[in-house]
């Protein structure tokens, strides 16, 4: 686009390359009259939410519908992420992108934007294939800590009961999921005899509205406002002068998925979905200690008794543990789907690395499911 009177041209290209879920990414750059070279440009971000990622993420032919009640759920995804910007952004002190304007989107009369700085030059993600180091989820929990001090401290308590998590369609979504998983394992088991012994309890949509809705009430957790889907992707890391990925993050990214739920909900969604089996282990010997030590420093500087034992919080993490070995199916077919990996060795590396890190999270929900979580399975899984 040109505009000769205010002498700039205007281009844009989608940041997301088909990989967001709910939205296209657009960055415009601005080029003027004076500029001196491609380098001197101004450019910005433009989040449009809509359908088109979802149709090529998934296809009609694996079974998957648009309806209407996808789109709306869409729309109110675009506008909870509005809220967060307008309503939750301001009394948080964490790593955030600077948003210049948000509009809402109501089906049938107007689009929906949010629209903001771009952080190339700040930052960079890592996708599904890439494993947080151990220095990077322990910035990531200093930086949760200070945000629910700063959410359970909020006066005006804006948040609270307005960003509850719907009914999650999950099931309907995840049996596609599990029989795709199954076409491309290469090798069958152990995966098969995990999924045929869980697969009724994976399905069942109730677990699902359990572990976010019910089991923080069942164990007296008071509630702070999650992220909902803390992984790789969705964090921005810093990167130094070679522009080389960071242990320091960047800036907390895509809060459509923002709900009222518990303090482990964005821990076990990273370390489950964005480390290695082994560097997630790792990380469970000391996550309790290292989350509740962080949140007490915070809460003692307000002279607030801390709102959670450690018992609570290693109970709920393994809940929220368990759900997020479900959702990995999920995500490994939106990565595999979206994997444009050309290099045949590399990508076969990749299928490798997102098998091993379901593996393992399989066996570490069996070992919860048949131990400390057998009461659930026996619940919501016969």
């Amino acid at each position: 686009m040109i505009n000769d009177s205010l002498n700039y041209m205007a281009t844009w290209y989608d940041v997301s390359d088909g990989k967001g879920f709910c939205s296209v990414v657009l960055r415009i750059t601005f080029t003027f009259v004076d500029s001196k070279d491609s380098e001197d440009v101004y450019t910005t971000i433009l989040k449009i939410p809509g359908i088109e990622n979802y149709h090529q993420i998934f296809d009609k032919s694996e079974g998957f519908e648009i309806k209407y009640e996808t789109i709306l759920k869409i729309c109110d995804l675009h506008n909870t992420e509005c809220g967060f910007y307008t309503e939750i952004a301001p009394i948080l002190s964490i790593p955030l992108p600077k948003v210049f304007a948000t509009k809402t989107w109501t089906v049938g009369k107007n689009e929906g934007c949010v629209h903001m700085e771009d952080l190339k030059e700040y930052g960079k993600v890592i996708n599904y294939y890439n494993s947080a180091s151990v220095e990077q989820v322990k910035n990531v929990i200093r930086h949760l800590a200070l945000m629910h001090k700063q959410i359970l401290t909020d006066k005006t308590q804006i948040w609270k009961g307005k960003y509850l998590c719907g009914e999650l369609a999950a099931a309907v979504m995840l049996e596609k999921c599990l029989e795709k998983f199954l076409e491309w394992c290469e090798y069958k088991e152990p995966y098969l005899s995990y999924i045929k012994k869980y697969k009724k309890f994976m399905l069942n949509n109730d677990f699902f509205i359990y572990a976010l809705k019910e089991a923080p009430k069942e164990l007296s957790i008071p509630t702070v406002i999650a992220h909902g889907d803390l992984w790789g992707g969705n964090i921005m890391w810093k990167i130094n002068d070679n522009g080389e990925i960071g242990s320091e993050v960047s800036a907390f990214i895509d809060w459509q998925n923002m709900f009222e739920g518990s303090p482990m909900n964005d821990i076990a969604r990273l370390i489950t979905n964005n480390c290695s089996g082994e560097i997630r282990r790792e990380i469970e010997k000391d996550l309790i200690n290292l989350y509740y030590n962080q949140l007490k420093e915070e809460m003692e500087k307000e002279k607030i008794k801390m709102p959670y034992t450690k018992e609570q919080l290693k109970k709920i993490y393994q809940i929220q543990f368990v759900m997020e070995a479900i959702v990995n199916f999920i995500l490994f077919k939106l990565s595999e789907t979206t994997n444009k990996e050309k290099d045949a060795k590399r990508k076969k590396e990749m299928y490798e690395i997102a098998m091993a890190k379901t593996l393992h999270a399989l066996e570490d929900m069996d070992k919860l499911l048949q131990g400390d979580l057998k009461y659930l399975f026996e619940r919501f899984g016969q």
